[in-house]
């Protein structure tokens, strides 16, 4: 299956103290580089926020607006392209895992294919999707500080099961404990 890639690594990471999220390191490399090495395979990759050396980066408008405003920067800056799109989150230290669980699945034959959890919540920011359904989704709302859930709310979506820890991301300290992911100090003032 041919696709496009959106990584979105854009957010303000407030409750980590202002972390950048995609500059944490897990596993010897930062979480940005694993997000865009989960999306190898992909013809081409937008990184909708700060960072990513050598690809395409752009920012949400207006910057921090939220991810489906990330979303359609990304789809703005992606143009036309492959019939289907990734759209990962840089913040799950195992992403190239479950990316690689969705590919396996196959081209969604709905409007696309995202996670699942085992308590069933739908993971909207690890998906594959149509690229003519996500250009519609974000054609028909104003997408400023727009939740994704409210995106996507049109969109039939299949569902696969991925193992709880291969979704598990980093919002907070604890979870940043949890990977073993090293917070950086905050700077002393004199």
């Amino acid at each position: 299956m041919l696709f496009d890639a959106i990584i979105l690594s854009g957010g303000r990471g407030s409750r980590l103290g202002g972390v950048s999220k995609g500059a944490l390191i897990f596993a010897g490399r930062s979480l940005l580089a694993r997000a865009i090495d989960a999306v190898s395979g992909a013809e081409r990759v937008v990184i909708v926020g700060p960072g990513g050396d050598g690809f395409l980066s752009v920012r949400e408008d207006p910057p921090f607006g939220g991810p489906a405003a990330a979303i359609a920067a990304g789809m703005t800056a992606l143009g036309a392209g492959s019939d289907f799109v990734v759209v990962v989150a840089c913040d799950v230290p195992l992403v190239d895992r479950a990316v690689d669980a969705l590919l396996a699945t196959g081209p969604p034959e709905t409007d696309g294919l995202v996670a699942v959890d085992s308590a069933g919540i739908r993971q909207l920011l690890l998906g594959v999707y149509r690229r003519a359904s996500l250009e519609a989704a974000v054609a028909s709302h104003p997408v400023q500080n727009l939740s994704l859930r409210a995106l996507m709310s049109d969109l039939q979506l299949s569902t696969v099961t991925i193992d709880d820890g291969l979704l598990a991301d980093i919002d907070t300290p604890m979870d940043a404990g949890f990977h073993g992911i090293p917070l950086p100090q905050p700077l002393e003032t004199p």
